[in-house]
């Protein structure tokens, strides 16, 4: 349940270097270009909607899950809350009957553009033994689910991608290995997808860091991207053997890089990371200054859990997190969906047992990445896979203002626990469903196992309010 079980992902993952020269030695497979054939030029994105639950399940009764056969690829069918969900990729067709899977970066990683027009995902063959399917980033249109081709870029860690919040060409990654044409990293580039190129944009090379020495996003919480002057920040760890790191935070928009601050405990390994406003931020148990890393105050809930930044009606930055109990966070309520103004401490729950919902169920992870819809959150969770009790295998969406909830969908996925009923799929930490929500809020990708086979492939959920 803590964000350091992430890095169990990191024994098949394969990122880095081996990510581009594998998808450089083999290619795609002749059945994947022939069920997605090039992508039509980019379309205009779609707009917010105004009730994003309209159509949905509210309430808190049990809807059981349907037990359905894997569904087609590119073959819609109805949830039993009211939204449509769509298979977009077939990872073992794709990869001549090998067993693998193409999934969401993580819930806190956009994987749509700013106008929904681009889509990224990932592959690997992750804990599948002997499979060869190769590690690579997959270029998909966001709109109508075609794919258009190979990433040709290396980053440091499998989340290390961020599309910029507000140029739908650009995305930003950062690398141990550099950019092609040379430029050997550490650095931080750009790529353009109208290009197919990247760009260094800063290089991080000197002390107190070492050329050898591995820098990444950290905990990827993704970057600033809602204050009124656009300055996108995003901070950087570098790893100085653990638990010993310097984090920075770097202003993408003016190249202007931040002090580089020394860490050297557990709590904090995560590194920083920014919140929307580009103001404040989180390292460790501490809401600091984004840019000096001084310590504003204590958190008031357990920052080491799954959760995402997300913005209140007001503009108050949010940590918007899943919460179960701790001897260290007794006091704090227990829920799925538990929201702490970054600025004033105060905590909130909008799904947990204070506002009648059960206990929270595990393998729980939050996307808060509706930027053009603030205030809308996903969250899937699996508790138990059989999907029989109260949010088991449950997709929902909330809105961390008004306390709006609604279901939209059941994921099917067995997840990672082997102590669950059943017990989580062969392919572990990978078919966990690390939603993410599109930035208009309208649209949600999750990974799925579906019932716990070797391969996870990815869904999107359609809410009745979307418009393309």
């Amino acid at each position: 349940m803590c964000h350091r079980s992430k890095f169990r992902r990191l024994q098949a993952g394969l990122p880095g270097l081996l990510l581009w020269l594998c998808g450089a030695a083999f290619g795609l497979q002749a059945a994947y270009a022939a069920s997605r054939p090039p992508a039509p030029p980019g379309l205009p994105g779609p707009p917010p909607a105004s009730q994003p639950c309209a159509g949905l399940t509210s309430g808190q009764g049990v809807v059981p899950m349907v037990e359905r056969a894997k569904p087609g690829l590119g073959r819609p069918y109805k949830s039993v809350y009211g939204a449509t969900v769509e298979r977009i990729t077939d990872v073992k067709a794709w990869n001549g009957g090998q067993n693998g899977v193409i999934a969401p970066m993580y819930s806190t990683v956009p994987a749509w553009n700013s106008n929904e027009t681009y889509l990224v995902l990932y592959q690997t063959k992750g804990f599948a033994k002997g499979s060869n399917v190769p590690a690579r980033y997959l270029l998909f249109n966001g709109m109508n689910y075609q794919f258009i081709r190979d990433l040709p870029i290396t980053t440091a860690d499998v989340e290390d991608v961020y599309w910029s919040p507000v140029d739908p060409d650009i995305f930003y990654y950062i690398t141990d290995y550099g950019v092609p044409n040379g430029n050997w990293g550490p650095v931080l580039a750009q790529y353009s997808v109208s290009r197919n190129s990247s760009k260094v944009l800063h290089r991080f090379d000197g002390p107190p860091v070492a050329l050898n020495q591995k820098v990444d996003f950290g905990h990827i919480l993704y970057l600033s991207w809602n204050n009124a002057d656009k300055q996108l920040i995003v901070g950087i760890r570098a790893q100085a053997g653990y638990p010993h790191l310097f984090a920075a935070s770097y202003n993408i928009t003016t190249g202007q890089a931040g002090p580089w601050k020394k860490y050297a405990s557990d709590k904090d390994w995560t590194g920083l990371q920014i919140a929307p406003s580009g103001k404040l931020g989180i390292i460790g148990d501490r809401v600091v200054d984004a840019v000096s890393q001084a310590v504003v105050r204590r958190m008031n809930t357990d920052s080491g859990e799954h959760g995402d930044f997300g913005v209140l009606a007001n503009g108050d930055d949010a940590w918007v997190s899943s919460q179960f109990g701790s001897s260290i966070f007794s006091s704090v309520p227990e829920g799925n969906v538990i929201v702490e103004n970054l600025r004033t401490g105060q905590v909130r729950t909008i799904v947990g047992k204070a506002t009648g919902w059960r206990y929270p169920g595990g393998g729980s992870h939050i996307s808060a990445l509706a930027f053009k819809n603030p205030g809308w959150v996903a969250n899937s969770i699996v508790g138990n896979p059989s999907g029989l009790g109260l949010l088991d295998s449950t997709i929902l969406l909330a809105n961390i203002d008004t306390g709006q909830v609604c279901r939209v969908a059941h994921h099917h996925s067995n997840g990672s626990d082997p102590t669950t009923h059943p017990p989580g799929g062969p392919q572990g930490y990978w078919a966990e469903p690390h939603v993410v929500i599109s930035p208009s809020g309208t649209r949600l990708l999750f990974a799925s196992d579906w019932g716990g086979s070797p391969d996870v492939d990815t869904y999107v959920v359609t809410l009745p309010g979307f418009r393309p």
